[in-house]
């Protein structure tokens, strides 16, 4: 993204109040108040059950990366992850950016339904492994996409075969050609079993 893109996503979700990070190849940034916001999730989720301990969440290289460190750098990144913990709605995050960034909608239960990624259009997962396989001289037909998400849904059409996690979304699942178990249950291993890579 041009940095003055990156200024633009900046100012409009400080503005929204959401809070957000960037990520290029080389680092990932967070917004001033994106850690404790996430801390505060993952409390509130480990209130409806055991499944995520709030120590061991925040103490992860994830959530450790998520803390704002200073003024962002503006050269190479190349997506913005937004979480709402406020009032704002999604149907403002879209208007706000209609005509300059694609806003795709969050599917990781923990961010909650104010929640998703801005990419520049046209640039999705399926670009990406098309321009990958022309460099590399490799036949489409021998492609295989694995995802659970909205912005794995170019990709899984893409692909030649499309294989949907088991947890995944309900519009993952009819974009792909297949489903294997979940990702706590060995999905990614089941895929490449059903399609004779292992």
């Amino acid at each position: 993204m041009a940095p003055e893109l990156v200024d633009h996503i900046d100012e409009i979700l400080t503005r929204l109040g959401i809070e957000f990070y960037l990520q290029s190849f080389d680092h990932v940034q967070a917004s001033p108040g994106f850690h404790d916001g996430l801390a505060r999730l993952v409390a509130a989720a480990a209130d409806r059950g055991p499944a995520i301990s709030p120590a061991e969440f925040m103490a992860s290289d994830f959530a450790r990366n998520l803390v704002y460190r200073g003024p962002f750098e503006r050269d190479g990144v190349g997506k913005a992850t937004f979480v709402g913990f406020g009032d704002t709605s999604m149907s403002e995050v879209r208007a706000a950016f209609a005509g300059d960034l694609d806003v795709i909608a969050g599917t990781v239960p923990l961010f909650g339904d104010l929640s998703g990624e801005l990419c520049q259009p046209g640039v999705n997962k399926a670009t990406a492994i098309a321009a990958v396989i022309d460099h590399l001289g490799i036949d489409r037909g021998a492609t295989i996409g694995i995802g659970d998400g909205s912005n794995d849904l170019e990709m899984l059409d893409y692909c030649a075969v499309g294989v949907a996690m088991g947890n995944a979304s309900p519009a993952a699942k009819s974009a792909a050609d297949e489903t294997t178990s979940t990702i706590l249950d060995d999905g990614i291993w089941n895929a490449f079993r059903s399609q004779g890579l292992i």
